[in-house]
C-alpha cells in the first residue's frame, strides 16, 4: 500500500478551532468528528463534493472508513422516508376520489 498525503487546502478553506481532539467510542470503535458549518450552498452538493474529493486524494487504511452525518444524514433519512411516504399517500388520495366519484354517480 503507497501512502498518499495531501494538504487540506487543496480540498477546503480551513478555519482551525484551537479545542482539543477528542477521541470517543461507539460499537467498540474509537471515533472523532470534523464539524462544518455551511453557507450560501446546500449541504448535500457539499457532501457530494467533499466525498468526491476524498475518495479522488485519500486512501485509508484498512478498518478506517469516514461517515457523514448531522445534517445531511438527517436530510438523507428524511428523502428516504419520502420516497415511502409520498406515493402511499397518493395512492390514498386517488383511491378515496374515485370512491367519491363511484358515489356521486350512483346517486
Amino acid at each position: 500500500m503507497t501512502e498518499t498525503r495531501f494538504r487540506l487546502e487543496r480540498l477546503l478553506i480551513l478555519n482551525i478551532n484551537p479545542h482539543r481532539c477528542r477521541f470517543r467510542a461507539r460499537n467498540t470503535k474509537r471515533r472523532t468528528y470534523v464539524g462544518v458549518n455551511v453557507s450560501g450552498r446546500d449541504v448535500t452538493s457539499l457532501v457530494e463534493e467533499i466525498k468526491t474529493n476524498l475518495d479522488n486524494n485519500l486512501e485509508l487504511p484498512p478498518g478506517y472508513y469516514i461517515q457523514y452525518g448531522g445534517a445531511f444524514e438527517n436530510f438523507q433519512e428524511a428523502s428516504e422516508r419520502l420516497q415511502v411516504v409520498v406515493p402511499i399517500a397518493l395512492i390514498s388520495f386517488s383511491f378515496c376520489s374515485t370512491r367519491r366519484s363511484v358515489r356521486s354517480s350512483r346517486q
